[in-house]
């Protein structure tokens, strides 16, 4: 198993890749033996919007006849619609030919374009969090789906559209879970443009969790060897094997005043089934030493609009050292009366434990800090 860094919880979405539509698609939905080039499709760019400077996109669904070749295509969606974009890229299709080995010619193929052809392609800002995936995904969702985005200038995603999908309400899954992503748009001469991108999504069952009993030898001040399974925990005959390997290779945190070489017995909640990857032990930041009113009330802000208090709620990084830093207001209340402004002054009093990975504290933890000022003395 090798290493990937995640939470304690095992997330319910795993987002298989991104493939950027047009020629510069990095992974291409599609096994292509021939297809068209940067300057064949800029010449396709509708000629009014090229004028205007109007990006767009557009997805078809095809058909490939024995040769590979695209045949009966349909415009599933083009953004910003009426400016010529499925026209152009029903134009494209016939410079794209697939490669048919290990192929069913039978099937529909997708092709995606967007235009200008960018400098730099879309790439992710955010990918929806376990929560999120949770708060968007119907309950028991399985199978897989592929869809296709238009990438705003703002980097949103938008005008999503089903390809292909296997499982019952995948696509639909797939399009509801992309209004939690985020993407950095793509760039055409230093400029921000729409943009087109294929995203598979794989719905994974949601896992059980097994409480299992282990005898090991410390190996050091953070790992275990020799380990033997005393209570399997009701873990399956299937996930069972991995679960030595899993142990031994996840770092242990609760092995203080332990000496190398003793014997120990350890609980672990284990998922079932498995991961593939190994995951990094990760404990987010959480409160040291909260402010003290004291603190509160020498950077109360001054004015008529804050003497009945307030609050407010900033985000900061926590360093390895357990300092606010790079804190930035998300809300403040009433607005305008300073409560923002007195909570990043605070901030410098502020006292954390910092993220640990692996048990090691590290740079880069993120907190949400909410704070209430309570009414001004005097």
């Amino acid at each position: 198993m090798r290493h990937a860094r995640t939470g304690r919880a095992i997330a319910a979405v795993l987002l298989m890749g991104l493939a950027a539509a047009g020629a510069r698609a990095q992974a291409p939905a599609q096994p292509w033996s021939r297809k068209a080039s940067n300057a064949q499709l800029m010449a396709l760019w509708p000629p009014a919007a090229a004028r205007a400077g109007v990006s767009g996109r557009a997805v078809a669904r095809c058909h490939a006849d024995p040769a590979g070749q695209l045949r009966d295509c349909q415009v599933l969606n083009e953004s910003p619609p009426g400016q010529g974009f499925g026209e152009a890229l029903l134009k494209a299709a016939p410079l794209y030919v697939l490669d048919l080995a290990g192929t069913d010619p039978a099937e529909t193929v997708s092709l995606g374009v967007s235009w200008p052809i960018p400098d730099q392609p879309a790439a992710w800002d955010h990918k929806p969090t376990a929560e999120e995936a949770r708060a968007l995904t119907p309950a028991g969702q399985t199978g897989s789906a592929r869809i296709s985005c238009a990438v705003s200038t703002a980097g949103a995603l938008e005008d999503c559209v089903t390809l292909s999908e296997t499982g019952k309400d995948a696509g639909v899954a797939a399009v509801a879970l992309a209004s939690a992503m985020r993407m950095t748009p793509a760039l055409y001469k230093g400029q921000a443009v729409r943009s087109a991108v294929e995203i598979p999504v794989n719905f994974l069952p949601a896992p059980v969790w097994r409480r299992v009993r282990l005898r090991c030898a410390v190996a050091g001040e953070t790992r275990l060897e020799r380990c033997q399974v005393l209570d399997a925990g009701g873990m399956s005959a299937a996930a069972l094997p991995g679960v030595v390997p899993l142990v031994e290779g996840i770092a242990a945190c609760d092995l203080q005043g332990a000496s190398v070489g003793a014997w120990v017995e350890r609980e672990r909640l284990l998922p079932d089934p498995l991961p593939d990857t190994i995951p990094h032990v990760v404990v987010n930041p959480d409160w040291l030493e909260p402010p003290s009113v004291e603190q509160l009330q020498r950077r109360y802000p001054t004015g008529p609009a804050a003497r009945s208090g307030g609050r407010a709620t900033i985000l900061c990084e926590v360093t390895k050292e357990g300092r606010a830093a790079n804190c930035q207001v998300q809300s403040e209340t009433p607005p305008g009366a300073g409560f923002g402004a007195a909570a990043l002054a605070v901030a410098t009093d502020f006292r954390f434990k910092p993220m640990l990975v692996d048990c090691r504290p590290v740079d880069g933890g993120k907190i949400n800090v909410p704070i209430v000022f309570p009414p001004a003395s005097g």
